[in-house]
């Protein structure tokens, strides 16, 4: 399964560590897919189903390597080894003391998550398929991004006290469990495309928890109830500039479903005005004839929603500019959330900065990171 996998990633235009070309575009070798070769060799190992014989044959394809890569690769065996030993151990089954810590993610302002009443808010229920496993709750100390992130902080877990967790069971954690009549979890209130539920794993009781793969889900924003205008802060008499007019939910994420139309009043006089339709961000070509600050204010087509943009500063050849930026952000790749993709996407449609930096940190990092 593990090398079958490994061969669905040249769909995805990579390559392997022996050179063998897959997919339109292998011009790099990443480091992590090297990692993962090595690894399935050594859980291949590990489980029985590879033969250490071939693994080393398969091994030699290492040597081809540049020196760099595989000096790095030599550096990281032990841990490697000691992954795949751990991917063995989870062939198990789970034994007494094992457990499930539900975790969340610290930046994450989901609602509570409780076990008392099944019939409130944000109650979460486990459920299995293995008649003889019994579990019960108890409340564990975490820190980290999917704890306390200055400090630990109370977090659920569900231990097993009686029988085996068999291979082969199923395992249903529920988050907002309506099942009694509760109204569910409340999620996040900013937009995401990759909201994670992280979940550990214990299957021995030795507190050792691995996380499980992350399971996301997208969250998208509400109906319009507000309206927000971005523009240059500098510009020049008649100088052509971009004005961006962004709907917004009540949250100030970007608004979804009918989006009305908007009149732009610069100084109180209407100049210019966007459709109505499904697109939350509508960017209009302006100019100013005449230096002075300008007032922008913008207002729905019916009066119900009304915003501001920033003021415009219109000066005769201008000796400073003043540019908007971000120099410290985070994605998923760390202890943020969502991806790499997204958080630039957002500093350009949505904040319309001029500027971002992704200063990401190297730890906390999972697998596919």
């Amino acid at each position: 399964m593990l090398f079958r996998s490994l061969e669905e990633l040249c769909d995805e235009s990579i390559c392997f560590p022996t050179g063998q070309r897959c997919g339109p575009d292998v011009s790099v070798l990443t480091t992590r897919l090297l990692l993962l070769y090595l690894l399935a060799l050594e859980v291949g190992v590990a489980t029985g189903t590879l033969s250490a014989h071939d693994a080393d044959e398969l091994g030699h394809a290492i040597g081809q390597l540049p020196d760099a890569a595989a000096q790095f690769l030599q550096e990281e065996d032990l841990n490697v080894s000691q992954i795949a030993n751990a991917l063995k151990d989870q062939r198990a089954p789970m034994v007494v003391g094992g457990g499930f810590w539900v975790a969340r993610h610290f930046a994450a302002n989901f609602g509570s998550f409780q076990t008392d009443d099944p019939g409130a808010e944000g109650y979460i229920s486990l459920a299995t398929t293995d008649d003889d496993a019994e579990f019960e709750v108890e409340t564990i100390m975490a820190r980290g991004p999917h704890g306390g992130f200055r400090g630990p902080q109370a977090a659920i877990a569900f231990r097993l006290v009686a029988g085996e967790l068999d291979r082969g069971s199923l395992v249903t954690i529920t988050y907002g469990d309506r099942s009694a009549g509760g109204a569910g979890l409340q999620v996040p209130t900013s937009e995401s495309v990759r909201m994670p539920l992280p979940l550990y794993i214990d299957l021995d009781g030795s507190a050792e928890w691995r996380p499980l793969p992350i399971t996301p889900f997208v969250i998208s924003g509400g109906a319009a109830i507000g309206v927000h205008g971005f523009a240059p802060s500098v510009v020049e008499p008649g100088e052509s500039f971009e004005l961006s007019v962004r709907a917004e939910d009540q949250f100030a994420n970007r608004a979804t479903g009918d989006i009305p139309g908007f009149e732009v009043l610069v100084n109180g006089e209407v100049m210019a005005s966007t459709p109505a339709g499904s697109e939350a961000i509508t960017v209009l070509d302006m100019s100013l004839p005449e230096p002075g600050v300008y007032w922008i204010s913008l207002r729905s087509e019916d009066g119900s929603i009304s915003g501001e943009a920033n003021p415009v500063l219109v000066e005769d050849n201008p000796e400073y500019r003043i540019y908007w930026g971000d120099t410290h952000g985070h994605s998923g790749y760390s202890e943020g959330i969502g991806t790499v993709d997204y958080f630039m996407r957002f500093a350009r449609d949505d904040a319309r900065l001029d500027f971002v930096t992704h200063s990401e940190h190297d730890v906390w990092l999972d697998s596919g990171e």
